[in-house]
């Protein structure tokens, strides 16, 4: 297709000035004339005007496909004259007709000319008037990220190495686990198993909201000591300590606020009422701390090899945690550094995106989003501003990450994509039936959207242990295309007058000292 520009008036992208074309599609489409503007939304609005001669061309084509497609007494399929198939189905449905033909013909060519790179598809907002035609569309730009001079990121890197009191906790807990149980008939008291039965009611119910939280749950409590940290205790953190006294067949019921924040959703911001009544109470006898409690718990000959063990894997952990927070820092203040343009239909697929993936977390729980609403206190109008600032750090933080891949040239290989495929199909081959595994294998789009998932993974966990090693100070610059080849390259032969000069100076050498 030849595109010929009559005229052209442009003040440059950088500024968003209006941009006004006039140009004509050669190869019959007639005239058009086009006008840009950016907007403050990373968008662009195209209005498309068109000829009157075109118009009618495309009204023409419109009425012989309408015809084509209806029944139209005394006339054959798709040879009813135009003021008939007009008296038949309306002026109106014509018109609307001709400009989805005429969308077709002239959007994708108004992109071209206008040199738009579109994010998603444009959107129809208006049509202005019918003589002549005029279209207003808008659509969506490519995001755009100036990370800035993240090169120069900084931040101090402070992890604490695992202490021996950490160890000594670890291996108290395996200690527990060895204990010998036995039922006694006496108050519970610290360090006892107390066995009860839980319920739970709702205070601040609602009308119509369904009152108990558990009901006749048994549970095990091993009551901590008083100064111990109960922050991770069920229900509530201290509940070991309410049963300290407590016998066989005693029953007492406490009142707790849970905070909007708790760990557990099914309580944040509930009162509730507990009912507990011990079933029974027992004393836990617990293993010495010896080369013999060492092999009873796992392949180890002493206490000094499992406390090196415990100590491995407690640094492993440990460090992983501090590694994936600190990668976080950075990135977060790269992000706050960087210069982030991008669409509303972004930020909308990202807000979809988490509004299933919530919902369906709390599918899983037996909770629909109106419960979860409502016990939270909070409208649906508040929830989806929550959601939104959510998938707005989502957006921009993606943005950021895929640039900086992007400028540093990191690209997952084909054996990572694969392995990282792999590993995925394992784990969903053990999670789903076997039925359903299979169709699923048989998915083109569905494995090749599970490819991109894995690449995108990769992607987002080489760029940010990258960004990680600048923060520290401790990345070595990538080396260029050039110098990469000129490490590979072999030396080069010496010539052959080089060649000759070297044999020639050992001999003139010789000569010089057998003259002395």
């Amino acid at each position: 297709m030849v595109l010929t520009t009559t005229s052209c008036e442009y003040s440059g992208a950088a500024t968003q000035s209006p941009l006004l074309y006039e140009f004509y599609y050669i190869e019959g489409s007639g005239a058009l004339k086009l006008e840009k503007k950016y907007t403050e939304d990373h968008q662009v609005t195209l209005t498309i005007e068109v000829e009157d001669e075109t118009f009618e061309r495309a009204q023409r084509r419109a009425a012989r496909d309408i015809a084509r497609k209806t029944k139209i007494p005394g006339f054959r399929p798709g040879k009813a004259p135009y003021d008939v198939v007009a008296r038949q189905v309306g002026e109106a449905a014509i018109i609307e007709k001709a400009i989805d033909i005429l969308i077709d013909e002239i959007y994708p060519k108004a992109l071209d000319e206008a040199e738009v790179e579109p994010a998603a598809p444009g959107k129809l907002e208006d049509i202005v008037n019918l003589k002549p035609l005029k279209l207003v569309f808008t659509v969506p730009l490519v995001p755009e990220v100036t990370l800035g001079d993240y090169k120069s990121l900084r931040l101090p890197y402070e992890y604490e190495e695992i202490t021996d009191a950490e160890v000594d906790e670890f291996i108290e807990m395996l200690r527990q686990r060895q204990a010998t149980v036995i039922t006694v008939d006496r108050p519970a008291q610290d360090g006892d198993m107390v066995h009860i039965t839980l319920n739970a009611e709702r205070l601040d119910a609602a009308e119509g909201e369904e009152k108990a939280l558990l009901t006749d749950r048994h549970v095990p409590v091993l009551v901590e000591p008083e100064d111990a940290d109960t922050k991770h205790e069920w229900p509530f953190p201290g509940f070991s300590r309410l049963v300290v006294g407590m016998s066989t067949g005693e029953e007492k019921e406490v009142e707790h606020e849970f905070p909007e924040d708790f760990e557990s959703e099914m309580f944040q911001g509930v009162k509730a009422r507990f009912h507990i009544k011990v079933e029974k109470v027992t004393e836990r006898e617990l293993p010495e701390l010896d080369d013999e409690f060492a092999q009873s718990v796992g392949d180890f000959e002493t206490m000094d090899d499992l406390r090196a063990e415990v100590r491995t894997m407690l640094e492993e952990s440990k460090r992983a945690e501090y590694d994936k927070e600190y990668a976080n820092q950075a990135l977060d203040a790269l992000v706050e550094q960087s210069e982030i343009k991008y669409p509303p239909v972004a930020l909308e697929r990202e807000l979809e995106e988490l509004r299933e993936d919530f919902t369906s977390n709390l599918a899983q729980q037996g909770i629909s989003l109106e419960t979860y609403l409502k016990i939270k206190e909070q409208n649906e109008e508040e929830f989806n501003a929550e959601l939104r600032d959510a998938a707005e750090y989502r957006v921009r933080r993606s943005l950021v990450v895929y640039q900086l891949a992007e400028e540093e040239k990191i690209e997952p290989s084909e054996e990572e994509v694969q392995n990282g495929t792999l590993a995925v199909l394992d784990t969903l081959a053990n999670r789903m039936p076997e039925k359903e595994f299979r169709k699923l294998l048989k998915n083109r789009q569905a494995i090749n959207e599970l490819v991109s998932s894995v690449m995108m993974d990769l992607v987002t966990d080489k760029a940010t242990a990258r960004l990680s090693e600048i923060a520290q100070g401790k990345a070595e610059e990538p080396q260029s295309e050039t110098e990469t080849a000129e490490e590979a390259a072999p030396e080069e032969a010496p010539s052959e007058e080089e060649s000759t000069s070297e044999e020639a100076a050992p001999a003139a050498e010789e000569e010089t000292t057998a003259e002395e």
